[in-house]
């Protein structure tokens, strides 16, 4: 999904809910659903796209015609994997993420066995965004055990808990842990994200939030920007990378091996234009995956070339499992200007929408209804600016 296109965003959730939708509906007319509730399930996904304007657009887009596609003979490979069973299909994104798992929808089969499924929804089948998160958060991911969304334990007493976000706190543990060189690498992050920040969006001041007037419009700050995610990323992916080799070994691999989703937590199903990819039923899978997880194997990684990620790689006495996948460290603007793209009748490329005089209004998302300028900056939206990592994972030599 496009940073900042809402749009998209609300297709793909929608998308999650058809899904859902369509696999209770194929469970009924096979005679193996556990529960009739077709017509709840089509009402949340219609009800969601109804009341943000999107029934038309989803309906054209692939966030629809992917499920239209293969959903059918998902179920039939269900069906043949689990003949004797009934099922029920569950939309449980909220909660599976308030847990810090991938699930978007759970299968529950009448013996009582529920199978976490993590959905991508997207143009090809054969790789997947799986992670995203700021600079920091994988590190607090290896370091500390998670007890709530952004909240750890103590390290030094379980029974007590702390915000990831209060630096202090923090930085004393990863102290009275050993790991003195890794606070600064944590405070260089801090700085780096609150300078940034305030510059491309501004700070807050007592109770008023500030704005920068000189990043008020992206064309005047486009190519400080760039230079600026490009240097930044870097720093950030070398830095990242130091901490890790300072760190127990076994630790990062856990850590990365959830991240990856290779902990054997979820199944993944990918949802492709052209075909599907689904954990599953899929033996290669099955058996790359028990080989990442063996004591055999470890995880290499290194920074790609001069660019501002790192590859990773699992490794055994085999050889590579996996393709390596990259984790790269950039900034996400998260749709800060709306900076609105329209295709050029000549070269049929994406580019800016031409200058227009005075104002239009936006609509949709948190600054529905605003009245903003060419390329301006949207005042709620900006507010979630931030350094981000992505982890873009390749199954091509599983599918």
């Amino acid at each position: 999904m496009g940073a900042g296109n809402q749009k998209d965003h609300h297709h793909q959730d929608t998308g999650e809910k058809y899904v859902v939708y369509l696999l209770q509906r194929l469970a009924v007319e096979n005679g193996v659903a556990i529960t009739n509730d077709v017509d709840e399930k089509h009402d949340a996904w219609y009800s969601y796209a109804e009341d943000r304007g999107v029934v038309k657009s989803f309906s054209e887009s692939m966030y629809r015609k992917n499920p239209d596609k293969h959903c059918e003979p998902y179920f039939k490979e269900l069906m043949k994997k689990y003949p004797n069973n009934k099922f029920d299909f569950v939309d449980v994104v909220m909660e599976e993420r308030a847990k810090g798992n991938k699930a978007d929808f759970m299968i529950e089969l009448d013996n009582g066995n529920r199978i976490p499924v993590s959905l991508k929804n997207q143009s090809k089948h054969n790789g997947a965004q799986l992670f995203a998160s700021t600079w920091i958060a994988p590190l607090n991911g290896i370091l500390f055990d998670r007890a709530g969304q952004g909240i750890f334990h103590n390290p030094f007493d379980t029974n007590k808990t702390f915000l990831g976000r209060n630096s202090a706190v923090r930085n004393d543990f990863i102290k009275k842990m050993g790991y003195p060189e890794i606070v600064s690498i944590y405070e260089w992050m801090d700085e780096s994200y609150k300078y940034l920040k305030e510059y491309y969006v501004g700070k807050q001041v007592g109770e008023e939030f500030v704005y920068n007037e000189e990043s008020r419009f992206h064309y005047n700050i486009a190519d400080q920007l760039d230079k600026d995610r490009k240097s930044y990323g870097k720093k950030a992916a070398r830095l990242f990378e130091k901490a890790l080799r300072m760190l127990p070994q076994d630790k990062v691999k856990s850590r990365m091996l959830k991240i990856s989703g290779l902990d054997g937590q979820e199944e993944l199903l990918i949802l492709g234009k052209k075909g599907y990819f689904c954990s599953l039923f899929n033996e290669k899978y099955q058996k790359a995956r028990k080989r990442v997880n063996s004591e055999k194997c470890e995880l290499i990684y290194e920074i790609r070339g001069e660019n501002q990620g790192i590859d990773f790689t699992y490794v055994d006495d085999e050889g590579a499992i996996f393709k390596p996948f990259y984790v790269p460290f950039t900034l996400n603007l998260n749709g800060a200007w709306w900076v609105k793209k329209v295709e050029c009748p000549i070269t049929k490329k994406k580019v800016p929408e031409p200058k227009y005089e005075g104002t239009r209004t936006y609509v949709g998302g948190v600054d529905d209804g605003a009245e903003i300028q060419w390329q301006e900056r949207k005042k709620n939206k900006s507010r979630q600016f931030a350094p981000s990592t992505n982890t873009f994972f390749n199954y091509s030599t599983v599918c």
